[in-house]
């Protein structure tokens, strides 16, 4: 920006030497006719002020109309002092005569521009750039300075901003140190080459070691081989392409203890920027109690669904088993023989393949009121029905209808028995 007014105002300075006929008394001609002459700093996007040595404005372009938010003819006249704070306007006529006696650089002439505040029309501060120079005479000798402010309001209140912002993050990193040993959750803290900078007591308690021994280290050491290895697959993606596969979401992961045991973890990873780099924060969700509680469920119900598979085919009455859509899932050597099918041919059929019309109608009207209503018009009870064989042949059954919910949803259990050689349902 200092490289750019510097450039402006050397050329601002030969241009204006260049202009023909101008001075104060043509200017205030021009003015009182409505007719003024625009010269070419009008085009310049710099706000650029012309005042002669007793500081009095002689000329701005349409820039300082847009940085001051006063209009060219409410400064033309005025004291160039009007757009600095109180502070500075009682010594800036003392830098202009100094430098007319001793011509000596000082704000005026210093081609690298200086910081300073302005003060816009409605009282807000500004934060300029400005370089004065002496850009010439008018035709009474008078000196003519021309100052160009650089208006960097913008980039100074993001640069406050993110002062401030780096203030609070180093606050809220200092809260989270404080927090960190209070949780009970597990928590690791590495650095962007994934090396650990802290943990918690929590995460020494359920991996096994000391604090001394885990920080430093990467934190492959708290994973199996085949989970680092995807471990460093997914950072290096993210690092990469930036896409956030691990990042802010949880995952189920397996850990390892210092002395090889396995742990059962939820991983959540959070990403946190400040002035010393990336940080990744890890808070594990230690399950490994809950997982092997589930475990020891699925074993105990695959036990006992194997007994009830083994019950099932040793029973001589048929039994089908459908699921919640009636869909007919499982079926005994007894069924497939009073019906006639194979086992294969009734897997994954409506159970409503055997019966008649009249019944499927009536089966499904009781089945859709015990939804709605939860009436157990059918379930836990006897009643006779007429069953259909694969030729078409009638079966004079009585059926029992039993409800079973477990983790894959709910089963109807149908047992029947088979009454057409006994003379019909007694």
């Amino acid at each position: 920006a200092r490289i750019t007014l510097l450039i402006l105002t050397l050329f601002f300075c030969y241009a204006w030497r260049c202009l023909e006929g101008w001075d104060p008394e043509n200017a205030e001609l021009l003015k009182r006719n409505n007719k003024p002459k625009k010269s070419f700093i009008h085009d310049i996007a710099v706000a650029i002020v012309v005042a002669d040595k007793s500081m009095t404005i002689q000329d701005v372009n349409e820039a300082t109309s847009t940085v001051f938010g006063w209009t060219r003819e409410e400064l033309i006249g005025q004291n160039v002092t009007m757009l600095m704070p109180e502070s500075l306007r009682k010594n800036h006529q003392n830098y202009i005569n100094y430098f007319l006696q001793t011509r000596k650089a000082g704000i005026i002439g210093n081609t690298r521009g200086r910081n300073i505040p302005g003060v816009h029309k409605d009282g807000s501060e500004l934060h300029l750039i400005i370089n004065i120079s002496m850009s010439g005479e008018d035709q009474k000798n008078n000196p003519l300075f021309t100052a160009l402010f650089q208006d960097v309001s913008q980039q100074v209140k993001a640069q406050e901003a993110e002062k401030q912002k780096q203030k609070e993050m180093f606050q809220i990193l200092e809260n989270q140190q404080n927090l960190l040993q209070h949780l009970h959750a597990p928590v690791c803290i590495a650095n962007d080459a994934m090396v650990i900078q802290k943990v918690n007591i929590a995460c020494c308690i359920t991996f096994g070691y000391a604090e001394d021994d885990l920080v430093g280290q990467n934190v492959k050491v708290l994973m199996f081989k085949e989970d680092s290895d995807a471990h460093d697959e997914r950072v290096n993606r993210y690092k990469t392409t930036g896409e956030k596969r691990v990042i802010g979401k949880s995952r189920t992961i397996t850990g390892r203890t210092k002395h090889g045991s396995k742990l059962h973890l939820i991983l959540n990873m959070a990403e946190s920027r400040d002035a010393s780099g990336t940080q990744y924060v890890a808070i594990f969700h230690d399950m490994t109690e809950v997982f092997e509680q589930e475990e020891k469920k699925k074993k105990e119900m695959a036990e006992l669904l194997h007994q009830q598979e083994t019950l099932l085919q040793h029973l001589h009455a048929p039994v089908c088993i459908a699921t919640d859509q009636l869909q007919i899932t499982k079926v005994n050597e007894a069924c497939c023989h009073t019906f006639g099918y194979r086992e294969d041919e009734l897997l994954g059929q409506n159970v409503k393949i055997l019966m008649f019309q009249d019944d499927a109608d009536a089966h499904d009207a009781r089945v859709q009121r015990y939804k709605d209503t939860g009436v157990k018009k059918v379930i836990g009870k006897s009643r006779t029905i007429t069953g259909k064989t694969k030729q078409g042949s009638k079966l004079d059954l009585i059926l029992n209808m039993a409800e079973s919910k477990d983790a894959s949803g709910t089963k109807y259990i149908a047992i029947f028995h088979d009454m057409t050689n006994q003379g019909g349902a007694a």
